[in-house]
């Protein structure tokens, strides 16, 4: 008796004309564009056919179909043996990889670690902690790419998270000791914080002191929904004066 899974053999069909297949009306309308990036930093579909009926019937994998075609790529496709256009639904069940997947998959990179170690001792979004490690375009995209720098040196961004990290504690225990539950403290405003801490006449004893004695006035900037505005009223807040960032 030999070791080897029985097996049968599924033939996987390749082809440019893309005019022999068509959509089901009862599935999702898509674009093409949602698997567009994957597709151009690998071009796996060789290993990800596309599942039609004997009438070439796209069952599963019309933004592979439609990416190709438009990028005049090969598409690779298989008839399915069991699914009909019934079981369509039951196809629509893979997972979108959330940021947390991929710090996870680059762990050994000393940059993730070390995202993924603030994010978890300050309890803060990876999204959030990505944009202060990397504020320029598309660093989250790079992020899930395994291409994430950061643009400070660790123990600079270390110092300033501790910063941060002590300005958020102080106003959740006066939050908790006001029993002001209409009051939180939003990503907007950790944006517009971690702007403010950076300036160059930023005093941490002099504004934790403005927050203990002014704490309506900390939880009335809490209502704004303007990073911009959260800025200018820290700033007052601060008693100094600054021009505020980009309106964002």
């Amino acid at each position: 008796m030999d070791n080897f899974d029985d097996f049968i053999e599924v033939k996987i069909f390749l082809t440019k004309n893309y005019d022999q297949f068509s959509f089901l009306p009862e599935n999702r309308p898509v674009t093409g564009s949602c698997v567009g990036k994957s597709i151009l930093r690998a071009n796996l579909l060789a290993d990800n056919p596309i599942l039609v009926t004997p009438r070439r019937e796209v069952l599963d994998g019309q933004n592979r179909l439609i990416f190709a075609k438009n990028n005049n790529l090969l598409i690779y496709y298989k008839i399915a043996m069991v699914t009909t256009r019934e079981h369509i639904s039951l196809l629509q069940n893979h997972d979108r990889w959330q940021l947390f997947n991929h710090a996870h998959f680059y762990k050994e990179s000393p940059v993730y670690d070390f995202i993924a170690d603030i994010s978890e001792k300050y309890d803060l979004s990876l999204y959030f902690v990505i944009g202060c490690c990397d504020p320029t375009a598309g660093a989250a995209d790079r992020f899930k790419n395994g291409e994430m720098v950061l643009t400070k040196s660790p123990t600079f961004l270390s110092n300033k998270f501790e910063l941060l990290h002590e300005i958020i504690s102080k106003i959740q225990s006066l939050l908790f000791i006001c029993d002001t539950k209409k009051r939180f403290i939003s990503t907007k405003f950790n944006r517009a914080l971690w702007a403010f801490i950076d300036r160059e006449d930023y005093d941490h004893n002099h504004l934790m002191h403005r927050i203990q004695t002014k704490p309506d006035t900390v939880f009335d900037i809490l209502t704004i929904n303007s990073e911009t505005l959260i800025y200018e009223s820290l700033e007052k807040l601060f008693g100094g004066k600054r021009k505020a960032p980009a309106k964002r």
